[in-house]
């Protein structure tokens, strides 16, 4: 039987062996200081992107609020208001306390509107009247007219 007899032998690299070993302090802290700096740039865009995307939640919900006020004034021959408190949007049939719906106001978001209420009447047509929210520097305006149009124009 015959033996077979290897040998290995090691190739000399043309590195040294402390740079095989991993990066450098100086390659390490400029892979750092460039996601640093992209971040810097990213998270206020993304937060701004985060605070429009809340907001126009916001603002479709409230569309759907003042329509759903518009169909059951018709529906049910009374007329339904619309008011804008402190912590909810809130639809009524008039002269009741009962909500027929409602919608939160988060905290963040600052909410002008003029008027006490809107009201939808049976005969489609309402008070017109115009909602403005805000949050940071973007702000969306929600506005009904006397037919019961509902136009929304954000920024």
């Amino acid at each position: 039987m015959e033996k077979y007899c290897f040998s290995y032998e090691r190739e000399e690299s043309s590195r040294d062996e402390d740079s095989s070993a991993g990066f450098s302090l100086a390659e390490l802290l400029f892979a750092l200081s460039l996601t640093l700096g992209v971040s810097l740039f990213a998270v206020p865009a993304f937060q701004d992107l985060q605070a429009t995307m809340r907001l126009r939640l916001l603002e479709r919900e409230v569309r759907f609020l003042l329509r759903e006020g518009e169909r059951t004034a018709q529906l049910l021959h009374q007329p339904v208001d619309f008011f804008a408190e402190e912590e909810y949007f809130r639809l009524r049939i008039q002269d009741t306390t009962t909500d027929l719906q409602r919608v939160s106001i988060p905290e963040e978001v600052t909410v002008t509107f003029p008027q006490t209420k809107l009201t939808f009447f049976p005969q489609q047509v309402s008070s017109p009247g115009t909602l403005l929210l805000s949050l940071g520097s973007t702000q969306c305006a929600i506005v009904l007219s006397l037919r019961g149009r509902i136009r929304r124009s954000c920024s």
